[in-house]
């Protein structure tokens, strides 16, 4: 699933893509089912097009920025889910990223939502890490915020 713009490219690219793979485009208004699992989308703030999703199955929610900045509709996917896996690329003392998030963005913005738990992911491979977790600690007090880790496993609801 991607938008038709991501497609295009991936085709225009490499056309044996399509052997590889089934390519379905989606947009802001798409639904996709997986039994009784529902994804939605949201349109994000990242060159190319970008979207989020939001994942429901019963009473358990998650939800996926992708890249973002914070004008992207982070609340379509994110307001109420249990766990927000958020991209955290930049830090407060870094130069603002366009069509990028700070740790401590992830977290207001996971606050506002009412989000059970934050993940944050996306982070540049030199950033220290536990700065970007105390800086999202920092701005939502009392939200649960962890690192993602290579290889981890959410359990959901």
């Amino acid at each position: 699933w991607a938008p038709q713009e991501t497609i295009d490219r991936l085709v225009a690219f490499d056309d044996g893509v399509t052997e590889s793979f089934a390519l379905m485009p989606v947009d802001e208004t798409s639904e996709v089912k997986f039994e009784d699992a529902r994804v939605t989308f949201a349109r994000m703030q990242h060159p190319p097009v970008t979207f989020g999703l939001r994942i429901e199955l019963g009473d358990a929610t998650l939800a996926y920025t992708a890249d973002t900045g914070p004008e992207g509709d982070i609340d379509a996917i994110a307001t109420g889910v249990n766990v927000f896996l958020c991209e955290a690329t930049a830090q407060d003392a870094d130069e603002p990223w366009w069509g990028h998030l700070c740790a401590s963005d992830a977290a207001r913005i996971a606050a506002r939502c009412g989000v059970d738990r934050l993940v944050l992911t996306h982070l540049r491979p030199e950033s220290d890490r536990e700065l970007s977790l105390e800086e999202a600690r920092r701005a939502a007090p009392g939200l649960s915020v962890e690192l993602a880790t290579d290889g981890m496993k959410l359990e959901v609801g």
